[in-house]
């Protein structure tokens, strides 16, 4: 399994696992399924979830083995994306600041400042785009 196929399975199990949980709520709710397949609904809902955790502690492994090179400097791609919701944190604010100035911050700043935020961003961005997603997964 490659690690681009590895991400595609996971989100196809996340998916399925919110169908599931839904589909049982409304039928509990509605009181629309017999018992027999009340527990077979909730066997595979299981099953889905065992494979999401598995898929997960592999991306885990993996996560920390790939590098993500930006300029001479190598980080773990579990590290890039913690930078990268890091960076998206800090625009929000100062998005949110700038949007919501009554005169009272220098926004010109916050401007410059977030415009920076933004060039960091992208260079990562474009590290992570750049990683080999045939890497193969033991």
């Amino acid at each position: 399994m490659y690690l681009g196929e590895l991400l595609l399975r996971k989100k196809d199990s996340e998916y399925e696992i919110l169908e599931l949980t839904r589909f049982l709520g409304r039928s509990v709710f509605h009181n629309s399924l017999d018992q027999d397949d009340m527990v077979k609904i909730r066997k595979v809902l299981e099953k889905c979830i065992d494979d999401n955790q598995t898929f997960s502690m592999k991306l885990d492994r993996v996560n920390n083995k790939v590098q993500v090179k930006i300029g001479e400097t190598s980080i773990s791609i579990s590290d890039a994306v913690k930078i990268r919701k890091s960076l998206d944190y800090k625009i929000n604010v100062i998005t949110e600041l700038i949007e919501s100035d009554k005169g009272s911050i220098e926004v010109v700043g916050f401007m410059q400042q977030r415009r920076k935020l933004y060039e960091d961003r992208m260079i990562l961005n474009s590290a992570i785009a750049m990683l080999d997603w045939s890497t193969v997964i033991d």
